[in-house]
């Protein structure tokens, strides 16, 4: 299960184009629940030189990717990439050709709103070319405690604290009576609960900061305090001067405000040298977006910055051209076909070649990294992966035993944790025997009377070898698949292992494999799938055949193979399995399809 879809969960296009009487901006407009999304620019529409654009937001779950990730459903950080994908959508306006989108992370938070019309711009809610939400909502806060020896503190010890409209106080402690609320001065009195108690009274008084600024006293030393006017205005700094012991008093500035409007008007985006910024050009303009935005989703997950999701416009140089680009749209999260949501796509090379079923001895006619061959060791528990416990650095040794079991002199390779329960091994082997064992263990075995801990022994296997040949003529890579645990229908959500048989299309079978019942399947080293639906031929999965590899098979003695999640698929539609095979630098399309049915999950 190489593939893992992320579905957006709100999205927007916000415009300040002119309204149809050509006068008014719809800067105002909102266009959150519209099953489409919009990206244009309208030069010298309503004046000689006016400009109109069109962006769009979109935002996905970052914790439901984290949680993906703890529990396994995809790789660790550097092992997988992740695409923003979006969808083009046909319509009957006129679309640009020749242009390049720009993505760019959004920096501040917006709501996704209800508005539906993207035609006249007649619906007004939240996120638009203006506000990224309705009103400014959060208030500004900062939360410190007074220490255990603020009363012994001198009369030149002070607090500076300014209020949303610029308003600064210096607030001093005295350890005395003789402190002056007019004066901003608080008596410390005799402990750090007394400070905080007085410091809050003085605060919240007309000698303080009279309500602009609020102070609460929650428990014992502790102070909060809030700006009393809403936004980012409110995030000021906290000074605090000639405290004898500057831990006394913890203090932060104040921060967390939030507007209601964009800091620039069409959003606020990320777009600074150091930020990850991404492009796609579009030749034709029909073209579906496709952008790896694997840095700035690892950046989110890790949390170098907040996810406020991404936006999408025309690069600058576009947006101020003199001529229209008007205009591109893409199906949005509210679209009625499945296949056409925006998403965030995982992808990996999940494919493990397993050559216990085709190993070959090593041979001076091919190089060190050809005589290489892997074996995996899978351990498996009710049909569930599980770690073998207490591996030293999650590593085992694989001893491999020439002919017999008695071979006083193994060869050893170590072997390493895959993933969950798996692992594997890159070995060789020059030898002229016909079967090879396989041993795998914690280390190397230690006589009985001898200092030290026997090995623990986990598994033994034993491998038929083959010998490699060249030959007098080029091979074929013509092949006839079958697949031999295709079921008819399967759930939504169900996680399948598919396996493919695969023989040469010239084969002669012998009298031997005429009558034995188990015929040796071929492994194919580079075989992809794609996955269509029969309905209509739409490609949902098409052949991984690019650098990621995420549509490779794997392969292990019984064959190729590979793992997929129906989850990927919508329910109550038949689908198509093709295969691609690639050898001696070509690719080639095997004829033989197959097809199953999607279910609605019963659960």
């Amino acid at each position: 299960m190489a593939i893992k879809r992320f579905y957006a969960t709100k999205d927007n296009t916000i415009t300040n184009a002119y309204k149809q009487n050509l006068v008014t901006r719809a800067t105002g407009s909102n266009m959150g629940a519209a099953d489409l999304l919009e990206v244009f620019s309208i030069y010298g529409q309503a004046a000689t030189s006016s400009s109109e654009y069109g962006r769009f937001l979109i935002q996905f779950d970052i914790d439901e990717i984290s949680t993906a990730r703890t529990a396994g459903d995809i790789p660790a950080v550097d092992s997988v990439n992740f695409y923003l994908r979006a969808f083009n959508c046909p319509h009957q306006n006129t679309t640009p050709s020749d242009f390049k989108l720009v993505v760019a992370p959004v920096s501040s938070y917006w709501d996704e709103g209800v508005g539906l019309d993207m035609d006249e711009y007649t619906e007004l809610d939240t996120s638009d070319w203006v506000k990224r939400i309705a009103t400014a909502i959060d208030y500004a806060t900062t939360t410190f405690t007074f220490g255990a020896s603020s009363f012994d503190d001198s009369n030149t010890a002070t607090i500076t604290l300014i209020d949303a409209a610029g308003t600064s106080v210096l607030y001093t402690i005295k350890n005395d009576y003789s402190a002056d609320a007019a004066s901003q001065e608080f008596n410390a009195g005799a402990s750090d609960t007394v400070a905080a108690a007085n410091f809050v009274i003085l605060v919240n008084s007309s000698n303080g900061h009279s309500g602009t600024i609020t102070a609460a006293n929650p428990s014992g030393a502790v102070i909060t305090l809030t700006q009393a006017t809403a936004g980012t205005v409110g995030n000021k700094a906290v000074a605090v001067s000639d405290w004898n012991d500057i831990t006394d008093v913890n203090v932060s500035d104040f921060s967390g405000g939030l507007d209601a409007e964009w800091s620039t008007e069409g959003g606020d985006f990320l777009t600074s040298s150091l930020d990850n910024i991404y492009s796609q050009t579009f030749s034709t303009g029909l073209e579906d977006l496709s952008i790896d935005v694997t840095d700035q989703v690892e950046d989110w997950i890790s949390g170098i910055s907040g996810n406020y999701g991404f936006g999408a416009l025309l690069t600058s140089s576009l947006e101020s051209d003199t001529v229209s680009y008007y205009t591109k749209k893409f199906f949005g999260r509210g679209s009625e076909y499945f296949f056409k949501r925006p998403v965030l796509e995982a992808r990996w090379n999940d494919s493990k070649k397993d050559n216990r079923g085709n190993f070959v001895i090593s041979s001076s006619l091919l190089s060190a990294s050809d005589n290489l061959n892997k074996l995996y060791l899978y351990n498996v528990f009710r049909g569930a992966y599980k770690d073998i416990p207490d591996l030293f650095n999650d590593t085992l040794f694989v001893s491999l035993y020439d002919g017999s079991l008695t071979d006083s002199s193994p060869t050893t390779f170590t072997a390493s944790k895959v993933e969950t329960g798996i692992y594997s091994s890159s070995v060789y082997l020059n030898t002229t025997e016909t079967v090879l064992y396989d041993v795998w263990s914690t280390g190397s075995f230690v006589e009985a009377g001898d200092n030290g801990a026997r090995a623990t022994q986990y598994h033994t296997g034993s491998i038929t070898l083959s010998t490699y040949a060249p030959g007098t003529s080029n091979p074929s890579d013509s092949y006839i698949i079958s697949m031999t645990n295709l079921k008819k229908a399967y759930e939504r959500g169900e996680k399948a292992r598919l396996r493919i048989y695969v023989r040469n299309k010239d084969w002669s079978p012998t009298v031997y494999t005429v009558a034995s019942t188990d015929i040796a399947a071929s492994m194919v080293d580079n075989l992809y799938y794609r996955i269509s639906r029969e309905a209509d031929d739409l490609t949902i999965l098409d052949f991984g055949t690019g650098s990621l590899k995420h549509t490779l098979t794997s392969y292990d003695s019984q064959g190729n193979y590979f793992d997929f999640d129906m989850a990927l698929l919508e329910a109550n539609y038949s689908y198509i399995v093709s295969f691609l095979a690639e050898e001696n630098g070509n690719k080639k399309l095997i004829k033989n399809t197959f097809r199953f049915r999607v279910e609605e999950s019963d659960s």
